[in-house]
């Protein structure tokens, strides 16, 4: 595959954002609700009795998150910790999404790479809730790593599989990213090796079982995600994908454009042609 951030970029892009959330006062602010939920719900549970209650279909999320704050709590981290792990997992994973985005550019000039480093250091969802004590920053450095690890390696891997799985168990939503993945690779690149591709899948599906079986046992909660009206449900995530009112409604606004712009460029690279470098990322 053609050439990336690399190490040192990647190290570099998480020091320098991490940085710009800590100028920001995003990595030391105080509790929002929903992290609230999430230290009531492991204070003084132990791990085992954690598990069991989202298996058994207690709450709406699976079980990978709780088990992984349990943990950091056992450590005895302090709540400003626990936030700067969090964001340097999210900034890892887009780090990791910026390394495949470079490997797609035209190396003419170091222009679309300066431009892909200033919107991947500016994209409001990093600052938004990159540092949350909540299951996003590991859900999408999961997602991230496994992409990476399929990209990188031209096929689907055992380790990504691994990967994807504990995704599953860190929120439902990995569904969208594996249904992706799914069209990508046997209805538009039309790939599909009978071993690698049957291991990955049976692998993943393992590694999910915790996340499955919540969900199953969970369903009849989830419709309560869902406010009175869809659409304001809807509204309401898009303006998540922002900062939400964690930002501030006002704030958000004005970084919907360059989320916008964001996702546009992103979306561009990967569907232009794999001539990155001289490098191509199709029939992965």
């Amino acid at each position: 595959m053609a050439r990336g951030i690399g190490a040192i970029g990647g190290v570099a892009y998480i020091g320098v954002s991490f940085g710009l959330a800590l100028a920001c006062h995003r990595v030391n602010r105080q509790l929002f609700d929903d992290e609230v939920l999430t230290l009531s719900a492991i204070d003084g549970k132990s791990f085992v009795s954690l598990a069991r209650f989202y298996l058994e279909g207690g709450d709406v999320h699976p079980p990978l998150s709780f088990l992984w704050f349990r943990l950091l709590q056992m450590f005895g981290l302090s709540l400003d910790i626990q936030r700067a792990i969090s964001f340097a997992l999210a900034a890892a994973a887009f780090a990791l999404v910026l390394d495949l985005v470079w490997r797609r550019l035209p190396r003419r000039s170091p222009g679309p790479e300066l431009l892909a480093m200033a919107l991947f250091l500016g994209a409001p969802l990093l600052y938004g809730v990159g540092d949350a004590l909540r299951w996003y920053p590991l859900f999408a450095f999961l997602i991230a790593a496994s992409f990476w690890t399929i990209f990188n390696a031209g096929r689907p891997t055992i380790f990504a599989a691994i990967l994807l799985g504990l995704a599953a168990d860190t929120s439902y939503l990995a569904a969208l990213p594996a249904l992706a993945y799914l069209i990508w690779r046997y209805a538009i690149e039309r790939r599909f090796d009978p071993l690698r591709d049957l291991l990955f899948w049976i692998v993943a599906a393992i590694v999910a079982a915790p996340g499955l079986i919540s969900f199953f046992a969970s369903h009849g909660l989830i419709g309560g995600q869902i406010a009175t009206s869809p659409l304001t449900s809807l509204g309401t995530d898009l303006l998540g994908l922002a900062g939400g009112t964690i930002l501030g409604v006002s704030q958000s606004a004005i970084a919907i454009p360059l989320a916008v712009v964001f996702i546009l460029g992103l979306i561009s690279a990967f569907a232009a042609p794999g001539k990155g470098h001289g490098g191509d990322l199709r029939g992965f």
